[in-house]
């Protein structure tokens, strides 16, 4: 389920989940326009996919290691255990090439442009696990 806003309200809104027709396309694509152009500050909220198109894969897509068994390692567990600690920057080093080969797709250019024109002063990347703490 997605949730917009609506006027001053935020509302369920099922028809996230099918491509827009042309003219509800424009007609969405205008009123972003006209909330950022009145917008003094935004704060930007993304997730994983916001990256995908820059060949980091999603965590918990289809090609993403969640999939094949990998579970994120708690920070109790971090702090609290040196052999995973060691495993933890084992695995960063592993999928460094990857990272190392990203480069900034469309998004994150029309973020910096957004950031650029005074509009975006804060960009959070909201990346949860459902499992607990």
């Amino acid at each position: 389920m997605r949730i917009r806003l609506h006027g001053s309200e935020w509302v369920e809104d099922p028809s996230w989940s099918t491509p827009l027709d042309p003219a509800s396309r424009e007609q969405a694509l205008q009123e972003l326009t006209e909330l950022v152009g009145a917008s003094k500050r935004l704060l930007v909220v993304t997730g994983a996919g916001i990256s995908t198109a820059s060949g980091i894969p999603d965590y918990r897509g289809p090609q993403g290691s969640y999939r094949s068994g990998h579970r994120p390692i708690s920070h109790q567990e971090f702090v609290g255990n040196f052999a995973s600690r060691q495993r933890y920057w084992a695995r960063s080093m592993f999928g460094f090439e990857r990272m190392a080969d990203a480069t900034p797709n469309r998004a994150h250019a029309a973020l910096a442009l957004l950031e650029r024109a005074g509009k975006v002063r804060c960009a959070l990347a909201w990346y949860f696990y459902r499992g607990g703490l």
